[in-house]
């Protein structure tokens, strides 16, 4: 897999996310970043709240659409969710 670091994605906004994952391409995506924007970011796909996201959680989405610009508010379900403490 490759890795690459974009400057866009250091944001607290959980829209600046989701205008940067709109036109991708990519299968499966992996983003690191920062909260509120990450929580904002599963909570909008998921249209579900999340009671904690600490620092370092782990949370995967699965959509059944066929791209990025087709994901919207509630196309996305919780496949998991893994905080940090248990990771040990």
């Amino acid at each position: 897999f490759d890795i690459a670091y974009d400057i866009d994605l250091y944001t607290f906004d959980y829209n600046d996310l989701r205008d940067w994952l709109s036109p991708r391409l990519d299968d499966e995506l992996t983003l690191v970043g920062h909260n509120p924007a990450l929580l904002g970011l599963v909570e909008w796909f998921t249209n579900a709240a999340q009671p904690r996201f600490p620092t370092g959680a782990y949370a995967r989405l699965h959509f059944a659409a066929d791209s990025w610009s087709d994901c919207d508010r509630g196309s996305a379900t919780l496949e998991a969710f893994i905080a940090p403490k248990r990771l040990k």
